[in-house]
């Protein structure tokens, strides 16, 4: 959110330079100069190649981004003034005001990068309202809130994050649709920049031995989600590793939507770690037509 003339000047400053410039501008121009620059290779003649067909990874928005402090808006009177502040609104009788206060928190965190700092009250807040709220609008928006934080502050709400987790899987029970989906949502920005899905292992094993169908089978769901969104062989081995017992006693249970889902949750820890082959021995004494079924799930 810079001036054009303080882009333009930074722009034009070269390499090495150090003629002022904000960090986020610095970033950006980094990134620039990187998508810029082409990959060159010498012959054994000695010619140089260029690689126009190069494609570098671009940084994301975050990386790019100066983090933005929220938690002293927080604490601020809002400029209605008939309009509680935060702290008297998250905790109020009135579910209105609930609702307000978790869809400003929402809005706050709707930003590329958060600054750090100490999100505990902000955590047990949302937990409260997602583990005992009595109204669906509320909890929906806290689990949207959760995931907002997650994708803004990453690694800086892993404890928070973590927190959060036993109730939120607990909550996929819920009948509304779109509190299933913002939880889902939520979830799924936890496994992407939080924690890894191994981290959190005794957790999602003991939703999948929930009493109640819709929590394994939309536990099964997100795991088969953020499977799919694992950067490396090594966090999927380690999921493999830590969740496929579980996942495989689902694949027996009596609701159909279980198995189904179970089905679809060892098919993408499968994908994450390479292919069919890298969980064949785990799912080997399985029936030949549910080894067929992941087999042919992995090829598509």
């Amino acid at each position: 959110r810079r001036s054009a003339a303080a882009h333009a000047s930074c722009a034009a400053a070269p390499p090495g330079s150090t003629q002022p410039c904000s960090s986020a501008a610095a970033r950006l121009l980094t990134a620039r100069r990187t998508a810029r620059s082409v990959a060159t290779a010498c012959t054994r003649d000695g010619a140089v190649v260029v690689a126009t067909d190069a494609a570098p990874r671009l940084p994301d928005a975050y990386e790019l981004a100066d983090p933005e402090s929220i938690l002293d808006k927080l604490e601020k009177q809002p400029k209605d003034k008939e309009t509680p502040k935060f702290w008297d609104a998250v905790n109020s009788a009135k579910w209105k005001e609930r609702l307000d206060a978790v869809t400003r928190l929402k809005e706050l965190a709707d930003a590329p990068r958060l600054a750090s700092g100490d999100y505990g009250d902000v955590a047990r807040a949302l937990k409260k309202i997602v583990t005992k709220d009595a109204n669906i609008a509320c909890v929906g928006e806290a689990c949207a809130a959760a995931g907002a934080l997650a994708k803004g502050l990453r690694k800086e709400w892993t404890r928070e994050a973590k927190v959060l987790l036993p109730g939120m899987l607990d909550k996929l029970k819920d009948k509304n649709s779109s509190v299933v989906q913002k939880n889902q949502d939520a979830l799924l920005e936890f496994s992407k920049h939080c924690f890894s899905l191994a981290d959190v292992a005794d957790d999602i094993l003991a939703a999948l031995a929930h009493k109640m169908p819709k929590v394994p089978q939309q536990t099964l769901l997100w795991i088969a989600t953020a499977a799919r969104e694992m950067k490396t062989n090594t966090t999927a081995t380690h999921a493999q590793r830590a969740l496929l017992p579980g996942v495989l006693k689902c694949i027996d249970a009596a609701n159909p939507d279980v198995r189904a889902a179970a089905i679809d949750a060892i098919a993408g820890l499968a994908l994450a770690g390479g292919g069919y082959k890298s969980v064949a021995r785990a799912v080997d004494e399985l029936d030949d037509a549910k080894k067929a079924k992941i087999e042919e799930m992995c090829a598509t």
